[in-house]
């Protein structure tokens, strides 16, 4: 992995502590949305434990210098954008490249398919919350596809190896919808 990426993961999650931690007062929900978004971080707890269980192999795989997230998705995704980008990245990741990471390595379906039905039930929150988020036109994600599609097969690598840094971009997105 680039030290690019490296650092940028690194600035991410500092970022996101000193976020989290300006909320610290709970927040008593009283609807479907609102319970999602705080309590989101349980879940993303969930997903940096299962990607931990393979992010050295797919990390190590990965060879290519080109990312896939950069810094311009996660501007979209504190735009009014955001939710939408969400969903489109989640998709992706549904349809895409999860499905080839199961089937490239067998050791992790495991901790691949809990990635997945988190991924899954976040996107599925997403959609139904769309007027609590605020969710304006949809993001286009076409550019993230086009590189991946350009990698061949090494792009599976590489979008498996930035999972912790798209959890850093979710993990913002959410704070920023807390209340």
């Amino acid at each position: 992995m680039t030290m690019y990426l490296c650092s940028t993961s690194v600035l991410c999650a500092l970022l996101a502590l000193l976020l989290s931690g300006t909320s610290c007062s709970r927040v008593t929900c009283s609807n479907r949305c609102c319970a999602f978004v705080e309590n989101f971080p349980v879940r993303l707890k969930e997903l940096r434990s299962s990607f931990f269980k393979i992010r050295e192999y797919y990390e190590d795989k990965d060879q290519i210098e080109t990312a896939l997230m950069d810094t311009s998705l996660l501007m979209v995704m504190q735009s009014p954008f955001g939710c939408r980008a969400m969903t489109d990245v989640l998709r992706f990741y549904l349809e895409t490249v999860l499905p080839a990471a199961e089937i490239d390595s067998k050791d992790f379906k495991i901790p691949i398919s809990r990635i997945g039905n988190i991924f899954y039930e976040l996107k599925r929150e997403l959609v139904y919350c769309k007027d609590y988020l605020s969710c304006k036109k949809p993001f286009e994600i076409e550019s993230i596809i086009d590189t991946y599609k350009k990698m061949e097969d090494k792009g599976l690598y590489k979008a498996m190896g930035e999972l912790e840094l798209l959890f850093n971009y979710i993990e913002e997105y959410m704070v920023s919808k807390k209340q």
